[in-house]
């Protein structure tokens, strides 16, 4: 069997235990090593040496003063065990000293906590002062504070410095409880590394003050370092935590992995989560279970396939923050309350996702009641319009004006303009400067056509003028042809179908009217970028700091 020898420490109520070994051997070098720390027990100070280095030489002066060497410890800290003879005011001094030093390495407002009464009477002064500067001291009437009302003035001019204002520090005063060079210039001169503006860096402090008493390897680093590993470019890192400075207070094996996890199992791209994050970082703030999911679930409902609501979250992440049922559900109730039909709201959302978080309890039914007074349209025809382009319940009734306006003057009836604007709702937002003038004016100057043929196809419109009509005009005047075919002959199709038809070779089939649900394709959005980024973990490393 072999054998444990346990020191106690009586004085400071631990205890060191040697470990247990095999043999006679291990037996008696454990013996004999208890042997030689048995005379510990005896005095309080001399727990310095069972640090495993020697002491360090006393200095001249300490010698002279007859005080014993000293040990300096790992933690690097003040807290210096000192054997002293002398009696009286000097002895006493030194323990005061001692006393004073904090009790942890780490600096935080925490090991603050005032127990000594001298440090309270010495912090009358400066609560005093913090006083009178507009400062709410209620909360920290129980922390430590600088003994000296010039050591407060400094860390309250370099706080109003950076930023922060009366408001600002009486929303969290337990700021003042951070030291200017223990806690803010660390933490400052690394937000200057990440390449925070200094005005962001005012934003972020005054968003999430908190950051002033944080450690920045313990907790800004590894937050830093999972952005990286979510593909947020090093760049973007300064905006992401400017918009969202919460995610500096989470964990990352919690809510930031599971509903980035979430989200890429239900088909969101893994290319795509970086730009995700960069655009809307409040989704790492997001709870799967409570928030993501059932708003997942409720655009799956509605008729939506899932991979185009990944897509869509893709390109407009921004939408897993609106409410569900005061701004999702409702908005979808409104629509459908005006004579949207419920198999036209996922095509509706798939092409302009915004609407379901615009406030429509008012401006849905407001437009809907204007089309139909000035555009003399029925109920199924404006919510024809609404499904074909979603936008137009959110255009000022003062641009569309004009556009009415403008093509009344150019001879076209309301029965006219109402026609044209429900079989092409992009007339009310086309200019009439660059896109509604010059396009009316080569029909009847250059075409030689009346006006009145747009009523048939007002997608003309929304052609090009240098682009598309003036060529394909070139091209059907060129030779012996017919130049009496319709706008939709002409314009409607692609270059190649064009020459097909310029050459008889093709068959003009009717076009499709209504919405259409389109699987392929890419939403709007940012491009998808192909990232072959290949970084060794030295410069990484150098990135990050």
């Amino acid at each position: 069997m072999s054998d444990s020898v346990e020191i106690e420490d009586t004085d400071e109520d631990t205890s060191v235990g040697l470990c247990e070994a095999e043999g006679d051997k291990v037996s008696s070098i454990a013996s004999s090593k208890a042997r030689d720390l048995s005379h510990l027990k005896k005095s309080p100070y001399d727990r310095s040496r069972l640090d495993r280095r020697p002491p360090v030489r006393p200095s001249k002066k300490e010698r002279s003063a007859g005080l014993s060497p000293r040990t300096i410890r790992d933690d690097d800290s003040d807290d210096i065990e000192i054997e002293s003879d002398l009696e009286g005011e000097l002895q006493e001094e030194i323990k005061r000293e001692m006393e004073a030093e904090p009790k942890f390495r780490r600096p935080s407002v925490t090991w603050g906590i005032l127990l000594s009464k001298e440090h309270r009477e010495a912090a009358r002064e400066v609560i005093k002062y913090l006083e009178t500067e507009g400062i709410d001291t209620n909360m920290l009437k129980q922390i430590e504070l600088p003994t000296a009302v010039e050591v407060m003035q400094t860390r309250l001019g370099f706080l109003r410095k950076i930023g922060l204002d009366n408001e600002a520090i009486n929303n969290y005063p337990l700021v003042l409880g951070c030291s200017v060079y223990k806690n803010m210039v660390p933490v400052l001169k690394y937000l200057k590394k990440l390449g925070f503006p200094q005005h962001w860096v005012s934003i972020l402090v005054r968003k999430y003050p908190m950051i002033l008493h944080a450690s920045v390897v313990i907790d800004i680093l590894p937050v830093i370092y999972f952005l990286r590993g979510l593909d947020i470019d090093l760049v973007d890192i300064p905006r992401v935590l400017t918009r969202y400075p919460d995610l500096l207070g989470f964990k990352t094996e919690g809510t930031m992995s599971t509903s980035v996890a979430y989200l890429v199992s239900v088909g969101v791209g893994v290319r795509h989560v970086g730009y995700m994050l960069t655009e809307y970082p409040e989704i790492l703030g997001m709870r799967v279970a409570t928030v993501i999911k059932p708003k997942f679930d409720y655009l799956m409902s509605l008729g939506i396939p899932q991979t185009i609501v990944a897509r869509i979250i893709e390109r407009r992440p921004y939408i897993l923050g609106y409410h569900l049922e005061s701004r999702m559900q409702s908005n979808v109730n409104h629509l459908l309350e005006i004579g949207v039909r419920k198999e036209a709201i996922p095509g509706m959302i798939a092409q302009f996702p915004d609407i379901l978080g615009r406030i429509l309890s008012v401006s849905a039914k407001d437009h809907a009641s204007w089309f139909k007074d000035k555009l003399m349209l029925e109920t199924d025809k404006v919510a024809g319009m609404i499904e074909k382009m979603p936008q137009v319940i959110l255009i000022p009734t003062e641009m569309a004006l004009e556009r009415i306006r403008f093509l009344k003057s150019q001879h076209f009836t309301t029965a006219d303009i109402g026609q044209m604007v429900s079989q092409c709702p992009q007339i009310l937002i086309s200019s009439i400067f660059s896109t509604l003038r010059p396009n009316l004016n080569f029909l009847t100057s250059e075409m030689k056509r009346l006006h009145t043929d747009v009523v048939d196809f007002p997608e003309y419109f929304t052609y090009s003028l240098e682009g598309r009509i003036k060529p394909r005009f070139r091209a059907l005047t060129n030779g012996d042809r017919d130049l009496n075919c319709s706008l939709d002959w002409l314009l409607n199709c692609s270059d190649l179908e064009f020459e097909k038809r310029l050459d008889g070779r093709s068959d003009v089939v009717d076009e499709m009217v209504g919405p259409s649900f389109i699987m392929g394709g890419q939403l709007p959005g940012k491009p998808e970028k192909a990232k072959d980024e290949s970084h060794s973990s030295e410069a990484y490393e150098a990135a990050a700091l």
